[in-house]
């Protein structure tokens, strides 16, 4: 499904559109392009032990390149999910698994807990909460995944 901006009307779209962007994505840019609709273009993503992204193109150069740089075999599983009003704006909660591989072949699977906040059908501003050990052990017994997780991290 190709979610386009204008027909974003309601947290339940918008979930559907973000399940489907997590489904199998095929790389850095086609997840980008797939999400850019739901963004608003000064969005906000903050998750623990990294930088504050923000904007469409740090979304794409910041997120999600590190990610597929990091990672392959990309799959997320949307489990359940939870909307709220606030005023003009719907709090949206989105439980997601992500399961790739680092490289040399070792399995990880991460879970988080998104916080995004829709102004318009849009996303202004996403607040991951995931336990950050659930990438580091995998990564420290992976000796091949150092140096893309290292990039992801600290930068180029």
């Amino acid at each position: 499904m190709t979610v386009v901006a204008t027909e974003i009307r309601t947290a339940a779209e918008w979930v559907e559109g973000f399940a489907d962007g997590w489904r199998a994505p095929a790389d850095a840019d086609s997840f980008s392009d797939h999400f850019a609709p739901l963004l608003d273009d000064e969005i906000r993503l903050v998750q623990p032990q990294l930088p504050t992204v923000i904007g469409k193109q740090a979304f794409r150069e910041e997120f999600a390149r590190p990610l597929f740089n990091m990672l392959s075999d990309i799959r997320g599983e949307v489990g359940s999910w939870a909307a709220t009003e606030d005023g003009e704006l719907e709090i949206v909660f989105i439980e997601l698994a992500i399961h790739a591989r680092l490289a040399g072949g070792r399995q990880v699977t991460l879970h988080t807990t998104d916080r995004i906040t829709l102004r318009n059908g849009v996303a202004i501003e996403r607040i991951a909460n995931l336990d950050p050990l659930e990438l580091l052990v995998p990564v420290a017994l992976s000796p091949r995944a150092w140096p893309a997780f290292i990039r992801a991290r600290f930068g180029r």
